[in-house]
């Protein structure tokens, strides 16, 4: 599906988003940085535009548009970035022209929650997650994005957290664990791992909107970043067992002391994995002078309670807006 002028936005052209955008990207986050954001994270734009996106700077804001399946009815608007003020004027323009050029539904991802009362006269309303029933358009915060101190060690010793203790002693005492910094040389392996995951899950039918679980966010993280972890931008770390990996990690700077985590893994049926991995990940980063971490939203409650038991210091909803013409009262 072509996406070119959006005429209802009276702008230029869309442009398709390639990993060259990234300059222009960081460029625009920077200027206008929200430190705990999921969404600006360019990890976390790759990913989403990764079967197509495109871009757009308009009056000073950058826009993102992704189509996440060919069949799908809907094409995704991420939050703009630019001063909030502007980006809620523009947003009806930049949806009226992606609903002219795709013939699709406009939905806002992510949207702060507070957009919601603030889009409603501007022909934006909340969509459920029922709405959405392919796998790749089903929303990830279903439930809220939960935000962790990276003091783990201070965390660990609180009472309510007995359960995740006995969860990492098992783990240290049952298995051969080692820990390295994700690079180019675990590619592959890394990208088998997710397909055993998504096999494991898709059997189980652990996931909703189809039951299918979406490999492709991950190798798309995988091909396109393991590479570039630094340590200072780029945070990837991979569990392995026996010398065999078994899970990984990823995580890219949002702020000054803070960053967003864009994927956490490990195979099904290693009792303590996920707590081991997540906690060394918190101890590296405070190590580099990260401060805190968004984990992103849950697509389920089972997840949503995992997150939620290594005590989070905040919660962030979002919500998923879809644009109406018809609703338009200004």
């Amino acid at each position: 599906m072509k996406i070119d002028r959006p005429q209802g936005a009276g702008a230029d052209t869309w442009s398709v988003l390639t990993k060259s955008h990234e300059p222009l990207f960081r460029k625009h986050i920077s200027a206008h940085e929200i430190p705990l954001s999921y969404e600006r994270g360019w990890a976390y734009i790759r990913q989403q535009a990764r079967l197509q996106g495109h871009w757009i700077l308009y009056h000073g804001v950058l826009s993102t548009a992704v189509i996440k399946d060919h069949q799908s009815p809907f094409v995704f608007l991420l939050p703009p970035i630019g001063p909030e003020a502007v980006v809620l004027r523009l947003l009806p323009a930049l949806a009226a022209s992606l609903v002219k050029t795709t013939s699709k539904r406009v939905v806002l991802r992510k949207a702060p929650a507070a957009w919601e009362e603030k889009l409603g006269r501007r022909g934006f309303r909340r969509v459920e997650p029922q709405a959405f029933q392919l796998a790749v358009d089903y929303p990830e915060d279903v439930y809220p994005q939960l935000v962790l101190e990276t003091k783990v060690a201070d965390t660990l010793r609180l009472p309510r957290l007995q359960k995740t203790r006995n969860q990492l002693t098992f783990f240290n005492k049952s298995y051969e664990a080692s820990l390295a910094t994700m690079h180019l040389s675990y590619r592959q392996a890394l990208n088998d791992l997710v397909d055993r995951w998504a096999a494991a899950h898709n059997l189980r039918g652990d996931f909703k909107a189809g039951a299918v679980a979406d490999a492709g966010a991950y190798h798309c993280l995988i091909n396109d970043f393991a590479h570039r972890i630094d340590d200072k931008t780029y945070f990837g770390l991979v569990l392995a067992i026996n010398n065999s990996p078994v899970g990984f990690c990823f995580a890219e700077r949002s702020g000054p002391s803070s960053a967003a985590l864009y994927a956490s893994l490990t195979l099904r049926g290693l009792r303590g994995a996920s707590e081991f991995l997540l906690v060394s990940l918190l101890s590296h980063l405070e190590k580099t002078g990260i401060r805190s971490i968004n984990l992103g939203g849950s697509e389920t409650l089972s997840l949503f309670r995992f997150k939620k038991k290594f005590d989070p210091v905040m919660e962030i909803h979002t919500v998923e807006l879809g644009f109406e013409p018809n609703k338009l009262r200004e």
